[in-house]
Parts: C-alpha cells; structure tokens; sequence
C-alpha cells in the first residue's frame, strides 16, 4: 500500500515483469519415480523431473544408482548434489549436465563406461580410479577429460569426435563423419557452431560468420552451412588428487589417438604427491601418457608422469625406437606445462611438433619448473614451435639412444623460433644438454644463466640458426661447452667453462659471431675452429691449454678481431694463441695479455694476420 503525505501525489510504482525462476530448494530424485537401484532403467522418470522444472531453480538431490539410457540434458537451473553412495549408470547415450554440479572427490559417482558432458570439473576417482599401482584407470582418466571437454548440445557427443577427424585451416575445424558435416569456428575465446547438410569434403569453403547470428545460414557454392549455437569458452579442469600408488594408463595406440587426449582450453591438475604410470608393455608400441593436439588455453601441472621403461621387457634393437613420450604437443596454442616431474619414458619426456599433414606450428608454450629425468632420448624435443619458453628445469641423465640430450631443437617448418631457455639444470645427459639445428634449422634463441654440469657436450647447434644469444651461462665437465655450426649472429657472452675438455669450438661456418667476456678455466682448448667475420674480446683464460703444449686458442680464422683478451697459466710451455693457417682475409690481435711465466712465443700467430700491441708479462 501507497503512503500519502500531506500535499504530495502518491508516485505510481511500476513493478518488475521480467520472469524469475521459483527456487524449489532441494528435490529428492527418489521422490518422483526414480527407483535408483542400479537395474531398473531411470530414465524416464528422470527426465520428467527436468521436464517438471525446466524454469525453475531447483537442486537434485542423488543418494543412490540412477540409471540412463539415453541421451539426457540437465539445463543450466538444474543443479546435481550427489550424496551418499549417489551414483549415475549411464548405459546408452550422453549425459550432458550444464547445470551446478556438486560431489566428493573420492567418491565413484558414474560407472566406468558412463559418457558425461558440460562438467566444469572432475576427477577420474569419480569414473572409479584407484590409483593402485595395478588396475588399469585409462578409461576413468579418458571420462574425465571428456566430460570437462568443451560441447554444446549440437555438438557430435561420442569418442570418435576427437582431432584426428578434424581437418584445421584459418582456425577453422572441420569434424567429418558419414552423414553431417560440422564446423567449429574460434575467434580468441569466441565460439560458434555451424552444421553442413551437404555431403563434402574437408575441403569446402569454410563460412563467413561475420554478423551472423544463431541459425543464419550461409550458402557456399552448393554447399549450406547453418548457424547453429554461439558460446565463450570456459576452460575445465580435471584434478588428480594424491594416492598411495601410482594410478596406472595405458597410452598406447595404433593411431595418433594414443594417450589421454586434450582438445579443448583446460587445466589437468595433479597433487603434487599424485603419480600416473604408463601400464608396462612387453612390445615395441607407440605410446604416450597426456596428448595435447589442435587445442589451446591448456595447462598441465602437479605430480609425476612416469613411463615404463624399467618395467619394459626389452627385446632385440626397442630402446632405439621413438615409442614413449610423457606429454605430446600437437599444432597448440598457449600451452603451460609446469610443476611437474616427466621421467622413465623409451623416448621423450615431452615434444612439441606440427600435426602431420598440417604446417601449423605450435605457438606460445611454456615449461617452467619441470623436471625431465631419465628418458631415453630427449628430455624435451622443440620442433616446430614459435615462441617457446623453458625456464626453471631440470634435465638430468638422458640416456639410452641417440640424441641422448636434455633438449633436442629440431624443425620440420620453416619458422621455429623465438626460444627462450633460461635458470635451467642439465646434468649427466649422455651425449648433449642442448642440441639444435637439425631439420630447418631456427632463429632468435636465448640461452641464459643456465647450468651443464658434466655432460657429453653443453650445447651444440647444427644445422642453419641465426641470431641465436649464449648468455651467462656455466658448463662444467664433459667434452665440450659449446659447439657452433653453421650459424650465423651468434653472440657467446658471459658464460664461464670449468674444467671441461674444449670451452668454445666453432666451424669455417660459424660468421659474424661474437665471443666476449667469457671465463674459460682448465680447459684442455679453450677456443677451437675456424671463426669468420668475428669478434673475440675480453675473454679471461686461466690455465688453459693441454699438457703437450696446445694453446689456449687454436684457431684458423678468416677476417676476426681478438681484442684485450687476457690469458693466464703455470705451465710455461703453453702459448696463448696459435693461429698457425695462412688466412685468405687477416684477422686483427690488438691488446692481448698474456702472463705464462718464461715462454717467448705467448702469440704463435701466422704472420700474415695483422698483430697490433700485445702484452706478455
């Protein structure tokens, strides 16, 4: 009722009339026909309920086994609270719930088989893992990531919708099958979902969604795409929570569906004490643990992911074969792996290439804090990827197979680069803490304040690479510490070479590169090769030089400046430099010191390079 005050009209007062939905609180589904044995089928009685409150805001409660058999959608206003020993038996069809969904984490609430969708979260515990060292729990990690898989109900819902049905141009995925055609259009976080009622191929026009709204069609050629359904995407995660044993998975394929495969924006979360396990296998089979293929907006991070390689019965030449990778990176976008411990694997603990068929590179992938131990091969294979980052790691003890190195750089595309590996530990791999340049080699690489620390060689690069940056960086032990092939603006600057056998070796291929400020200590050779068009200053050398009277530097350069570089050994018999080849072009000394005890002939130098004032004390 109006209150009227003395002289003042009473306001007419609209009220609202846009509809709200009516809360009924929480609903028993055992009190509206639901028998929740386990057997007898729910299905009906189940959908009568959502049909019942398909506007109104209500929660379900589940206490026992409901079971479905076919396709059943829970809207947005529904919500789920499973109690007790609630569990859903989805026996046919998916369970698409879009709804609040609430249960315990250590609790199986589906059976093992069960297809559900539209979840915001899940654990494998609820597809009934065990985590127990011994049963297999690939199906209950294969559930949980689907559930959390971006759908929409127009979206084909079963296992063989998954990116090898795909073929992606222009950041457009088309999903073929026998009947429909489907095209999934992403613009950053932006979804839309077009049907095709046209028979075709994968190579059909994709449609022009410009302005196009829900259930406008476009027409291509003969070809009739039509609008079916907008949505941002909300990435899921999947948690794995801690266990007394390792949960063991079977990655193992025939195709490149191997592993647990990842093609939506999520977060795969692992306690930090939560280990998954590859099953152990008796053959030679390809296999891999999490595979991450066309997606984007992922994040893997927590535990251990382990291979079998010290349950493998080998037989004849298998540990030289590629067959086990820990995480695989297929043509992905903003992918973080981090926190994480990647080891045991006949293979890589983890690698990141273009999908086959495909020249899409991967794009802007991260690696922090990971540890890559024992692997057979590479810790981590880089091969055709722009803008990488690994930063904070550790690659320790690769070994078994050639390239036996922490981390591989490779190139099957024209365009990797923009690498970044930094605050990393590389130690005991057998043949190499780095190499790259195979393939078609890459450009615009950062290597700093890293540590090699006795291993075959630090860093090598092969192959073509250009603007590649050694920084700060301290190699101990091992044959060599860094190895420079056919490269050209290559900058070695502030590293220090401990006790190792070569400090700095580089090929009549290795141009316009500059060597300066490094420390170079008990080197057999510090500097060794044919440098070209280089500069080589203010280096510190401190007993270096091999016991039958090697020099420091023993180069052959073409057109190179050594400048106020800075040479100091006990051993008197061992010369500073020794450029001994007749150049084509001169190189420039100039400013050099040498403090070697007695010995004359500190700069053993052609005389054909040009020698300016240099110091023996």
């Amino acid at each position: 009722m109006a209150i009227e005050l003395p002289g003042v009209e009473p306001e007419a007062i609209e009220e609202p009339i846009e509809p709200r939905a009516i809360n009924y609180g929480f609903i028993d589904v055992k009190n509206f026909g639901v028998i929740g044995d386990g057997i007898t089928d729910d299905t009906a009685a189940f959908k009568e309920i959502i049909k019942t409150y398909a506007t109104n805001a209500v929660t379900l409660i589940v206490s026992s086994n409901v079971v479905i058999s076919s396709d059943a959608t829970i809207p947005t206003n529904i919500g789920i609270q499973m109690v007790d020993n609630g569990c859903f038996t989805v026996s046919n069809g998916v369970l698409t719930i879009n709804g609040p969904f609430s249960a315990p984490d250590a609790q199986q609430i589906f059976s093992s088989n069960s297809k559900v969708v539209g979840l915001k979260y899940a654990t494998p515990l609820w597809w009934g893992a065990k985590g127990d060292g011994i049963t297999d729990d690939t199906t209950a990690f294969k559930r949980a990531v689907y559930s959390v898989t971006l759908r929409s109900e127009y979206y084909l819902s079963d296992d063989s919708l998954n990116p090898w049905n795909y073929v992606r141009a222009n950041n457009i995925k088309y999903v073929l099958n026998q009947v429909v055609r489907w095209c999934i259009t992403e613009n950053d976080d932006y979804l839309s979902i077009w049907r095709c009622t046209s028979a075709g191929t994968s190579g059909a026009t994709a449609p022009d969604i410009t302005g196009k709204k829900v259930l406008d069609t476009v027409t291509d050629g003969t070809v009739v795409w039509t609008k079916l359904s907008d949505g941002y995407i909300s990435p899921g995660k999947v948690y794995v929570p801690a266990s007394f044993n390792p949960y063991m998975v079977n990655g193992y394929s025939d195709n490149h569906n191997r592993g647990i495969i990842i093609y939506s924006p999520m977060t795969f979360e692992m306690h930090p004490n939560a280990v998954i396990k590859q099953v152990p296998l008796s053959s030679e089979k390809v296999h891999s643990i999490l595979n991450i293929r066309q997606a984007k907006n992922v994040t893997i991070n927590g535990g251990k992911i382990l291979g079998e390689r010290v349950d493998h019965s080998f037989t004849g030449n298998e540990i030289t074969v590629f067959m086990g990778i820990g995480v695989e990176i297929f043509s992905s976008y903003n992918v973080t792996i981090r926190d994480i411990h990647l080891g045991d694997f006949i293979g890589d603990g983890s690698c990141c290439f273009c999908e086959t068929n495909m020249n899409i590179n991967c794009k802007n992938i991260v690696y922090d804090n990971v540890v890559f131990e024992n692997n057979t091969m590479d810790g981590l294979t880089i091969n055709s990827v722009y803008n990488i980052k690994v930063i904070n790691c550790t690659f320790y003890h690769t070994n078994g197979a050639n390239p036996n190195c922490g981390i591989d750089i490779e190139s099957s595309t024209s365009d990797t680069g923009s690498i970044f590996i930094s605050n990393c530990l590389f130690e005991n791999n057998v043949e190499y803490g780095i190499i790259g340049g195979s393939g078609r080699g890459f450009c615009n690489v950062i290597i700093s304040n890293n540590i090699f620390k006795n291993n075959g060689v630090g860093l090598q690069l092969n192959g073509t690479f250009k603007n590649v940056n050694v920084l700060g960086n301290i190699y101990y032990g091992g044959t060599g510490g860094v190895v420079c092939g056919s490269g050209t603006n290559i900058t070695i600057s502030g590293n220090k070479f401990i006790s190792s056998k070569n400090g700095i070796y580089t090929t009549s291929s290795f141009t316009t590169g500059t060597i300066t400020n490094n420390t170079l200590t008990t080197l057999e050779a510090a500097l060794v090769g044919s440098p070209t068009n280089s500069l080589i200053a203010d280096n510190y050398f401190c007993e270096c030089g091999s016991a039958n009277g090697e020099a420091a530097i023993k180069q052959s350069p073409e057109n190179c400046s050594y400048l106020n570089n800075v040479f100091v050994c006990s051993v008197s018999t061992r010369p500073a430099m020794a450029l001994n080849t007749t150049p084509t072009i001169p190189s420039i000394l100039n400013g050099n010191i040498a403090r070697y005890g007695t010995y004359a002939n500190m700069f053993n130098v052609n005389t054909a390079h040009i020698l300016g004032k240099n110091y023996t004390l």
